[in-house]
């Protein structure tokens, strides 16, 4: 799977519009109080206060004294414009510009310094109130005279903040779950987008994009790999151990130039048992490769027995190799699984030099069949301190000479042992 940043948010502009009917991600309306000094502790979430909807134009007790210009945070009607740029540049600019969390009692604060833009009076705050949207707020603001005009926390992307959007992805691209990252912002009483708004993100929009950017990404490498005899390594790999897995992905490699020019996500549910995923995967793949015009000399995959029964029957023009990892990896088990634990406890001294052996056994015999079988079998002379021994091709251990020290300090098996002949 291709590595794909936050950076793609310009793909993810849609027309689909989300309404703000549901109510886990539409705009949640609470009044700002008064201008009495707020404390900046910890407050819980704000609710719709009924009579502040119920009131009319304000007349305050009290005229504020009219904050220096220095103080002062004068909202604007032309920051919406600004809001709605999908500039390719200015998408850049909103994945990459810092975010802080800042807490409602210091926003109201801030707020409490508003002046209005047409007649320069303070901003009547009982009267103005957030507008929540997921991780955006919206504060509609009137003034002493009147004047209505609006603020919004973040930029607009197709009329959606843009922090809804990032957080969509963010969770996809990072590998968490909605839940946990809900049950954080939960914890901290912060504003996150529902469950609802972001299945309908992940699927309208985010998957999308990044389903786009993985095509592009692949068309490039098959254009790569065009001309060229692959020599294809595979394997999958299900989420859970076992016959009790529900999904499996197939991976296929080129192991000349280390890239990835397919997989194949299978699901238990089309096939009739989940030891024949790996298979639908290795098929898939296989084909989709082929399909692009892609020229397959060697396939290297596990032991699976119905890949190798799928290797002979449908691909006999290719050659087909057993990876040495998951050689290296059964042999390991089939020696740990030795009984008596005596003749185990004998062998078990030599098992990480016999499961480098096999990788050694692998270089040298460079496609030699008769060479690799010499080579692996000379190992049973090695390992009774035998280091030359009657043969066609490999005739000697391919270490240095041992000095006294290194043979002394060797649990060599002695030739006639029940352990060596098993």
């Amino acid at each position: 799977m291709v590595d794909v940043g936050v950076q793609t948010l310009p793909q993810l502009q849609t027309d689909t519009d989300f309404g703000t009917s549901m109510t886990n991600h539409s705009y949640l309306q609470v009044p700002i109080s008064s201008t009495q000094p707020l404390d900046t502790a910890f407050i819980s979430s704000p609710q719709k206060d009924q009579d502040a909807s119920d009131a009319s134009t304000p007349t305050p007790t009290s005229s504020p004294e009219k904050p220096d210009s220095d103080l002062s945070y004068v909202p604007s009607d032309e920051s919406r414009d600004s809001n709605q740029s999908s500039s390719s540049d200015s998408m850049q600019h909103i994945t990459t510009e810092p975010k802080v969390i800042a807490f409602e009692s210091c926003l109201k604060s801030l707020f409490g310094r508003v002046i209005c833009t047409d007649c320069g009076e303070p901003i009547a705050a009982d009267a103005s109130e957030i507008i929540y949207n997921g991780t955006a707020m919206k504060v509609k603001f009137l003034c002493m005279k009147g004047h209505q005009t609006s603020w919004e926390s973040q930029p607009l992307v197709n009329n959606k903040p843009a922090g809804n959007l990032m957080v969509a992805t963010a969770v996809i691209l990072s590998g968490e779950t909605f839940a946990r990252l809900s049950h954080f912002a939960e914890i901290l009483s912060l504003k996150f987008i529902g469950s609802t708004q972001f299945y309908s993100l992940q699927k309208d929009i985010a998957i999308p994009a990044i389903d786009r950017y993985y095509t592009m990404q692949r068309d490039v490498i098959l254009q790569q790999l065009h001309g060229k005899q692959l020599i294809l390594g595979g394997d999958g790999r299900c989420d859970s151990p076992g016959f009790s897995a529900k999904y499996c992905t197939y991976t296929f490699m080129d192991s000349a130039t280390g890239v990835i020019p397919d997989f194949s996500l299978v699901q238990v549910s089309e096939t009739t048992s989940s030891n024949k995923m790996e298979l639908i995967g290795f098929q898939r793949s296989l084909a989709s490769i082929e399909a692009a015009d892609l020229t397959v000399g060697v396939v290297v995959t596990d032991r699976h027995v119905q890949i190798r029964k799928a290797m002979t029957t449908d691909h006999s023009d290719k050659k087909h190799q057993f990876d040495v990892w998951h050689l290296s990896k059964s042999i390991k088990k089939k020696i740990l699984a030795i009984k008596p634990k005596k003749l185990l406890n004998e062998v078990k001294p030599w098992i990480p030099s016999i499961c480098n052996h096999i990788w050694y056994c692998s270089r040298q015999a460079h496609g030699d069949s008769d060479k690799l079988e010499e080579t692996w079998r000379s190992l049973l002379c090695h390992i009774s301190n035998r280091h030359t021994f009657p043969g066609k091709i490999v005739t000697q251990c391919g270490h240095p000479p041992l000095s006294p020290d290194d043979i002394r300090k060797k649990k060599w098996l002695n030739q006639d042992s029940q352990a060596l002949q098993h």
